[in-house]
């Protein structure tokens, strides 16, 4: 349980008391005992963050609850307040008359896999985005081709009529003075 490569904590009785809590669940939430706190007393932040109706409600009905991606604004002592992504599990635990007698918390912190994923989306728009530039400037390249090259078709003919038109008197100029 302490060695899991999982935040993990064991809280019992309907007020959420911390039983138990591994290091890596620690470390998430920036405490270093909780053990014999209730989750309001232990993480005051977590109360309006919706945790505690969560937890409320686990124990109410003995129904898991899974949270996928869900922030997790933590004040950690001594520290800034740093905002979590996390996918965690709420799985009630029974005693022996079949009572729910507390919720084994298992996290696992995903805010870097998901700060990599946005950072991957945004690229990829920002990729989208310049090949839609680079396919106006392409167009636009074309455009200005295409009047480069009727400008030069009406130069070509310009000078194809400018040199017949001149051609004919200055032929007959030329015969006249050899």
């Amino acid at each position: 349980f302490m060695q899991a490569p999982a935040a993990i904590c064991i809280l019992t009785g309907p007020k959420h008391r911390f039983e138990l809590a591994n290091s890596l669940y620690l470390r998430l939430i920036g405490r270093s005992n909780v053990v014999g706190l209730t989750v309001a007393e232990a993480l005051p932040e977590v109360v309006e963050q919706g945790f505690i109706k969560l937890l409320d409600s686990v124990y109410a009905t003995g129904r898991p609850f899974l949270g996928k991606e869900l922030p997790l604004l933590i004040e950690a002592e001594g520290a800034e307040p740093s905002l979590s992504v996390l996918n965690f599990v709420y799985e009630p635990f029974r005693d022996l008359d079949g009572n729910v007698a507390g919720i084994l918390v298992i996290v696992i912190d995903v805010t870097e896999t998901v700060d990599a994923r946005e950072k991957i989306d945004e690229a990829r728009k920002r990729a989208e985005h310049s090949e839609q530039e680079q396919r106006v400037a392409r167009e636009e390249a074309d455009r200005l081709r295409a009047q480069a090259e009727q400008a030069n078709d009406a130069k070509d003919q310009f000078f194809a009529t400018i040199s017949h038109e001149l051609r004919t008197p200055l032929t007959s100029i030329l015969g006249w003075a050899r």
